[in-house]
């Protein structure tokens, strides 16, 4: 148990390569599938996309397969790593403006989505599909994408990622040039009474 939360603390430390990390993992001994419900362990993709929740995973966009890394990264992302490498692809996809690519990916992710599935996972998922419909113009799916996550986020009681998902949702409006979105933003009080630091 010790081991699992110390991976994912180091994994978190954004001095050190994640090859480098990558390495050093696939020295330790095997860490079993514990699937612990423990906050620690699940820190944090409340992030939209899943390349940029734990850490920036850019390091992985040099690579070819991802299969070598299920040892080591595997260990911190679990029952989640194929998912998590499907939807970084597509987030990786989404950046280089290959929006029909990364939408195609973000529906293999989310075809990954089962009843256990984390509402965080969940939440990246439907993302990763929303971005691009929005990059390709296709208004009205975007529109009923933005929709379906909102009412997801209140069937499962999973308001602590409405801001991430209104931080999302100010972004393409203001690249609609909604004049009102910033001032919308702004005047959110998102202020948290944990000790941590919630990244919107």
């Amino acid at each position: 148990e010790f081991l699992e939360i110390a991976v994912l603390t180091l994994l978190l430390d954004p001095r050190r390569t994640l090859m480098d990390m990558a390495h050093q993992f696939n020295r330790l001994p095997s860490i079993g599938k514990r699937h612990t419900t423990q906050q620690a362990a699940s820190l944090t993709i409340n992030m939209p996309f899943a390349h940029r929740c734990l850490r920036d995973f850019y390091e992985l966009s040099l690579l070819d397969s991802f299969g070598a890394l299920k040892r080591s990264i595997g260990t911190v992302f679990k029952q989640y790593f194929d998912i998590a490498m499907i939807a970084i692809q597509a987030g990786f996809a989404y950046e280089r403006a290959e929006w029909h690519r990364s939408l195609e990916l973000a529906m293999q992710a989310y075809g990954e989505i089962t009843n256990d599935s984390s509402d965080e996972v969940l939440f990246a998922s439907l993302c990763h599909q929303w971005a691009p419909l929005f990059a390709l113009g296709k208004d009205a799916q975007c529109d009923a994408m933005e929709a379906h996550i909102e009412a997801v986020l209140h069937e499962k009681e999973a308001l602590y990622l409405m801001p991430n998902f209104l931080a999302l949702k100010t972004d393409m409006a203001l690249r609609r040039g909604d004049i009102q979105a910033a001032d919308t933003w702004l005047a959110q009080y998102f202020v948290h009474p944990d000790d941590s630091l919630p990244l919107y």
